[in-house]
C-alpha cells in the first residue's frame, strides 16, 4: 500500500518485529554502532520476553557448534562477556562462567550415553542440532569429546545440591570456565529492551499486519493494536525476528509468496527452583534410563538438563515435544503448560537432586516455551530476496536458532545491525545461514 509523502520515513529507519533476545540485541547494536539510524521495535505481547527469551535455560557455549555457526558463536561469546562487563551482567542477569558436566547412568552407559551415540557432522563428532533436539537427546552431543573423564568422583561443591549416588553416575567434563557460561535470560532481555528504549528506540505493542511502499521501496509497517486500531510506522527496512512465529509472520505479511519461510516452533517444558542448599557453578547434562515402576513410571530414556544460576536458582529442562504433540499457538500469550510433561520433570528433578533438596526448594515457575527451529537445524539470517517477499527490498530475517538463541543472540543482533546498515556482515562469517 502506498504511503503519503507527509509520513515518509527518515533516510534509514529500521523496524524490528519481535521483542525477544534477537530483537533486543539487534536494537541494542543498532543504537550502539549506528546511533543516527531510527529504530522501531514491534512486539505483540504486552509482557516482556514472554517466550523462550524469558523462559529458556540461558546456557552459553563457545565451542559446541557446527561449522555453519562456529564464527557466529565465537563472536557472540565475546559479546556476552563484553555486555556483562559493561552493564554489570553478573549482578543484573547472573552471568557467570560454569563447568559443564555429563552424568550418565552406569548400567546403561554402553547404549544410552549421549557421548557415544553421535551422528557425525563434518567429522567433528557432533550430532546435528535438529537431530538431538527432536529425538529428545542431550545438548551435550553437540559438544566436543569430554575434556576429562572421572569415575565416581563427585566434586565437593556439586555434592551439596546433587544426589549423584542416587543414580550411580560417572562424570565427564564437557566444558570449563573458558568455554561455557550461564545467564538468566529474562533479566538480560528485559535489561536490553529497557536500555534501548531509554536510548531512543521506539516501542510499539501490536501485531504486524501489512507492509506498505512504492514499487520495491518499503515506506512503512502497519500494526494492529489490541483495541483494533492501526498504526503506520515509517521505516525503510524490516527485520523479522519473531522467534518460532517468524514463519507464520512471513506468511501473513506475504500470503502470495511461493517460498514460505521454514521456521517453526519446538516445545520444551522447564521448572525453576530456588533451593535452600548453596549451589555451585555447574551445568549438568544427564542421560537417564528408567524402567516402569512405582517410583519411575515413565520407562524411557531422557536427557534432562540442570543449570545452576548465579542467583542460586536451579533451572531444569530437557523434556521436549514435537509440533504434532504440542502445536505452536497463534501467539505467545496463548502458550499453556502440559501437566504430564511437568510431572515428568518433577520426577527427574527428584531423581537427580534427591528428595531432601527437592522438598526444601521453592518452585518459582513451571513453564513451556517454543524454540524456533528450521529443517536443517541452522539459523536463517540475512536479507530475503525481493522475489519472494512482495517485490520489496530491505526485508531481513533472523530466526531458527533452536536451543542456542541465548548463546547466539548478541552476535546475531550485531551481525544483523551490520547487514541492515552496511550491507554485509564483517565481524562473523554467516554466509551459509542466508
Amino acid at each position: 500500500q502506498p504511503m503519503s509523502s507527509s509520513s515518509a520515513p527518515s533516510p534509514l529507519s529500521v523496524c524490528i518485529i519481535g521483542g525477544g533476545i534477537i530483537g533486543a540485541c539487534s536494537a541494542y547494536y543498532l543504537r550502539t554502532l549506528y546511533p543516527w539510524v531510527e529504530v522501531h521495535l514491534v512486539e505483540e505481547s504486552e509482557e516482556q520476553a514472554a517466550g523462550a527469551s524469558g523462559k529458556s535455560g540461558g546456557f552459553l557455549a563457545l565451542d559446541w557448534h557446527g561449522p555453519a555457526t562456529t564464527s557466529l558463536a565465537t563472536l557472540s561469546w565475546q559479546c556476552h562477556r563484553e555486555l556483562a562487563t559493561k552493564h554489570d551482567g553478573g549482578r543484573i542477569w547472573s552471568y557467570r562462567p560454569v563447568t559443564s558436566l555429563s552424568l550418565s547412568v552406569e548400567e546403561h552407559s554402553n547404549t544410552n550415553n549421549p557421548l557415544q551415540n553421535k551422528e557425525k557432522e563434518d567429522g567433528e563428532g557432533r550430532m546435528r542440532e535438529e537431530d538431538w533436539l527432536r529425538h529428545d537427546n542431550s545438548r551435550s552431543t553437540s559438544a566436543k569429546e569430554p575434556l576429562a573423564r572421572t569415575h565416581n568422583h563427585i566434586p565437593e561443591d556439586l555434592a551439596r545440591w546433587v544426589d549423584c549416588n542416587a543414580i550411580g553416575t560417572n562424570i565427564n567434563i564437557l566444558g570449563t570456565h573458558e568455554t561455557t557460561a550461564q545467564v538468566d535470560p529474562l533479566p538480560m532481555t528485559v535489561f536490553l529492551l529497557d536500555l534501548t528504549k531509554k536510548e531512543g528506540v521506539h516501542f510499539h505493542i501490536g501485531r504486524a499486519s501489512c507492509i506498505n511502499g512504492v514499487d520495491s521501496i518499503i515506506q512503512s509497517l502497519t500494526i494492529t493494536k489490541r483495541n483494533g486500531e492501526t498504526e503506520d510506522i515509517p521505516c525503510t527496512k524490516i527485520l523479522l525476528a519473531a522467534g518460532p512465529w517468524t514463519g507464520s509472520l512471513f506468511s501473513s505479511l506475504f500470503p502470495s509468496s511461493s517460498s514460505p519461510l521454514p521456521v517453526a516452533g519446538y516445545a520444551g517444558h522447564s521448572i525453576l527452583l530456588r533451593p535452600k542448599a548453596i549451589t555451585s557453578p555447574h551445568a549438568i547434562f544427564t542421560n537417564i534410563h528408567s524402567t516402569p515402576s512405582d517410583s519411575s513410571p515413565f520407562g524411557e530414556s531422557c536427557c534432562p538438563e540442570f543449570f545452576s544460576r548465579g542467583n542460586n536458582d536451579i533451572y531444569i529442562a530437557g523434556v521436549n515435544s514435537s509440533a504434532a504433540e504440542i502445536p505452536l499457538p497463534v501467539n505467545v500469550d496463548l502458550v499453556a503448560t502440559h501437566q504430564a510433561q511437568l510431572d515428568k520433570l518433577d520426577h527427574l528433578g527428584r531423581l537427580l537432586l534427591g528428595e531432601q533438596i527437592w522438598r526444601e526448594s521453592q518452585v518459582l515457575r513451571r513453564s513451556l516455551c517454543y524454540r524456533p527451529v528450521t529443517p536443517d537445524g541452522r539459523p536463517v539470517m540475512g536479507v530475503i530476496p525481493s522475489s519472494v517477499c512482495g517485490g520489496y527490498d530491505g526485508v531481513y530475517v533472523c530466526s531458527g536458532h533452536g536451543p542456542w538463541g541465548i548463546t547466539l543472540g548478541p552476535g546475531s543482533g550485531l551481525v544483523m545491525a551490520e547487514m541492515m546498515v552496511e550491507g554485509k556482515a564483517t565481524r562473523a562469517n554467516v554466509d551459509s545461514l542466508s
